[in-house]
């Protein structure tokens, strides 16, 4: 079925480059495709699109979950196998033993295909129930189920937004999200054709990369890495020019809060809140402040909010940059830094690594500047106040990795 297999193929060539490149940064390197050749497939998550856009009925739904139970059961062993294939494959590449003849790739391949073939039966059993109304509703089931596995895999600022989900996030009045639908119909239709030809052309690219690792020739890969970028950047383009035109069509506070949303969900790593805002929020909800003293946190936190807005400017500037002008290896290194910036070594820092420590140095200068005018007492409820969220924090990442092994 070719809606399933875009969104479950996807990885198939990304994952070539991730895996064959990974020699400067195994872990890092895989993350280019994604999930570096773990095709997770369908999960929980798209069963619950499906009965929402299908509309079951609850004998509908029951049957369902009955194939899918099944469904996840099969999947689920041969993801056990993959990961372990994946792991001993980047194991042996660390001891310097290279896949010349491209094994890794072919275990991938068929992974999928096996995966691919207990989706199709899976999603055919579905549609054998189904109603003449609901089963004309499914080819905007099959979009909605390649935007779920294919979005995530972008490895650019930009790439991973999906405007689908993102404006009903907004909240716009009835008015306006009737006025913006249309548009996000035809943005469902080009998006999906995009992230189509993302997996067609970095499957294709992929497999010729496999061909030239391990030859020495960096020109060569390098060459290739920017070919696979192209089909990323697209991808990122359709986001910002339907983003654009979406913008356009609202007005005022609602556009503004539509720009900002698009901006934040585009650069994540950017606008990630630190400790500084954090702190600042539960001391102003302290009741027990001074007028003097909310005075002086208030004026903190101004002085905050703008030094962050330019840096994060910045932020923004520097990322897109880096993206478009890196090569291959650097793109390894971006990857396993992510912000943590150039930590004990002997080279000068890059224009990223400076505004992320800047923003580092100004969050840790705005909390000290706020504990300096509290009282002990006050101290001493916010670092409770802290470490509670840090344990909150700690226990619902556990909660999220569990539900993610159970989905897959």
């Amino acid at each position: 079925m070719e809606a399933t297999r875009i969104g479950l193929g996807h990885v198939v060539g990304a994952a070539v480059l991730a895996v064959s490149v990974a020699a400067a940064s195994p872990v890092a390197f895989a993350q280019f495709g994604g999930h570096g050749g773990l095709n997770a497939g369908l999960s929980s998550r798209d069963l619950r699109q499906l009965e929402d856009i299908l509309m079951l009925d609850d004998e509908q739904r029951e049957v369902v979950h009955l194939l899918f139970e099944d469904f996840m059961q099969r999947t689920q062993e041969i993801s056990r196998k993959q990961r372990a294939e994946r792991e001993a494959h980047i194991k042996a590449m660390s001891a310097g033993v290279f896949d010349r003849d491209g094994r890794q790739g072919q275990m991938i391949e068929k992974a999928n295909k096996m995966r691919l073939d207990l989706e199709g039966q899976f999603l055919g059993d579905v549609r054998v129930i189904l109603s003449e109304e609901q089963a004309q509703q499914w080819p905007i089931l099959e979009r909605a189920i390649r935007r779920n596995q294919s979005v995530p895999l972008g490895g650019f600022s930009g790439e991973r937004v999906d405007l689908t989900k993102l404006v009903p996030q907004v909240e716009l009045e009835e008015a306006s999200l009737a006025s913006v639908s249309p548009l996000l119909g035809q943005y469902e239709v080009d998006f999906d054709r995009v992230l189509a030809a993302r997996y067609e052309g970095q499957t294709r690219v992929g497999a010729q990369i496999q061909k030239v690792w391990g030859s020495g020739d960096d020109d060569a890969i390098n060459e290739l890495f920017i070919r696979m970028r192209r089909f990323s950047v697209r991808v990122r383009d359709v986001n910002r020019r339907y983003a654009r035109e979406i913008g356009g069509m609202l007005a005022g506070e609602e556009q503004a809060r539509f720009n900002d949303a698009f901006k934040r969900a585009s650069f994540p790593q950017v606008f990630r809140p630190g400790r500084a805002q954090r702190v600042l929020d539960l001391v102003l909800a302290y009741e027990d402040l001074s007028g003097e003293q909310r005075s002086m946190v208030e004026e903190i936190g101004e002085g905050f909010s703008r030094d962050t807005f330019i840096l994060n400017e910045r932020h923004i500037a520097v990322t897109e940059e880096l993206e478009m002008s890196m090569n291959w290896r650097e793109w390894g290194r971006y990857l396993g830094a992510g912000d943590r910036g150039n930590r004990g070594g002997d080279r000068d820092q890059t224009p990223l690594e400076k505004v992320v420590q800047k923003k580092r140095d100004l969050d840790s200068h705005t909390v000290e500047n706020i504990q300096r005018l509290l009282t002990e007492s006050q101290a001493e409820r916010l670092e409770n106040q802290l470490n509670e969220i840090r344990q909150r924090e700690r226990e619902q990442r556990g909660d999220r990795g569990r539900q993610f092994r159970r989905d897959r």
